[in-house]
């Protein structure tokens, strides 16, 4: 059984109301239009999204096609682990219709981490196992031919 079918609640947990309030104050409020890319496989991602309102698709680029790995709505947060550390990102998220999210950087995204020890462990958690799962479907980094 791969990790994104054993341990997807881990992996994308939604936030209750209390704890998207406690991650507010570590970022700032962004909209997007239907279609618009939050980030993209290759690119520097600008942070952590914790959407509010709307839906978010995360496909990972894998040899010629795309593999969907979650649909992110209203409580969910979409992030890589390598924007801790100014990464590129290993995949695309794109608003599947009008979203609103709150963008947290990644140097304030290092201090959540510290500050909201409990929030900060289920984040890391969540980011480490989307990791692996992207590499047990192929779409964990570059790929030599």
């Amino acid at each position: 059984m791969s990790t994104l079918n054993a341990r997807r609640d881990q992996m994308y947990p939604r936030l209750e109301p209390g704890e998207i309030e406690r991650l507010r104050r570590f970022g700032e409020l962004r909209r997007f239009s239907a279609g618009a890319h939050l980030f993209a496989a290759g690119v520097l991602a600008p942070g952590m999204f914790v959407i509010l309102r709307g839906a978010v698709s995360i496909t990972a680029p894998t040899f010629g096609h795309a593999f969907l790995m979650a649909e992110a709505g209203p409580g969910a947060f979409i992030a890589e682990v390598g924007q801790l550390s100014g990464r590129p990102a290993f995949v695309n998220a794109v608003a599947s219709g009008e979203v609103e999210a709150v963008l947290i950087g990644a140097d304030n995204l290092r201090s959540l981490v510290i500050a909201e020890a409990e929030l900060g462990e289920r984040i890391m958690r969540a980011l480490i196992l989307r990791r692996v799962a992207l590499i047990e479907n192929g779409a964990g980094g570059p790929v030599l031919i």
